[in-house]
């Protein structure tokens, strides 16, 4: 099912090939979207610290009082859209989607607001940023794991670590230069071997 709400709202043009889910037709789901869109087009204008809530609010067109009731803070904007794409792919890893999978479908939807994505994935702009990707990434991947029935062993717990580590990291550094499909597939190329085949099936295609 193509992703039609979402790319109806953020202007975007790719096949997601996900499911719609409720939340992407409520109202404070497209004003969510309203507001990382101008985000994202004042940071093509300038710095990320130069940029006001009112200024995202006005681009926006959403009121400041609706402002606070989704985001606590211009950090949140991004925090928010952040988690949101990693739950559109790479978290449904060895569930719904195999790496490569997981991959395309959450740097397709980073790219819609790339430079947002990319002002949040630079650890120099966003200090807690780099916690939460990890929080977010850790708890898929076990979460994936036990649903295969496998045992987190020490092995695979450091294969998680190192292996977010090198996700943060690469996708920080060749975000900007790398085309979707080839970013998804350089990501995918550096997941450790046991964890590759340990959740490269997903759960709903074993069943099919």
């Amino acid at each position: 099912m193509v992703f039609r709400e979402f790319t109806l709202y953020a202007g975007g043009q790719m096949d997601y090939g996900i499911k719609i889910e409720s939340e992407e037709y409520s109202s404070s789901f497209k004003n969510k979207i309203l507001v990382i869109k101008a985000l994202n087009e004042l940071l093509g204008e300038r710095k990320y610290d130069d940029i006001s809530v009112k200024e995202i609010c006005e681009r926006s067109c959403v009121s400041r009082s609706l402002f606070y009731t989704y985001f606590e803070n211009k950090a949140a904007i991004i925090k928010w859209y952040l988690g949101f794409s990693m739950n559109k792919g790479v978290s449904k890893i060895g569930i719904d989607f195999d790496w490569f999978e997981g991959h395309l479908v959450t740097t397709r939807v980073y790219d819609d607001f790339r430079h947002a994505c990319y002002c949040a994935l630079d650890s120099k702009s966003f200090d807690n940023t780099s916690q939460y990707f990890y929080e977010i990434r850790r708890n898929a991947l076990y979460k994936a794991l036990s649903m295969h029935n496998l045992q987190i062993t020490p092995k695979l717990k450091f294969q998680i670590e190192a292996l977010i580590a090198g996700e943060l990291a690469a996708t920080a550094k060749w975000f900007r230069e790398m085309h979707v499909k080839e970013l998804a597939e350089f990501l995918v190329s550096i997941v450790p071997r046991d964890l590759f085949e340990a959740l490269n099936r997903p759960i709903t295609k074993k069943h099919q």
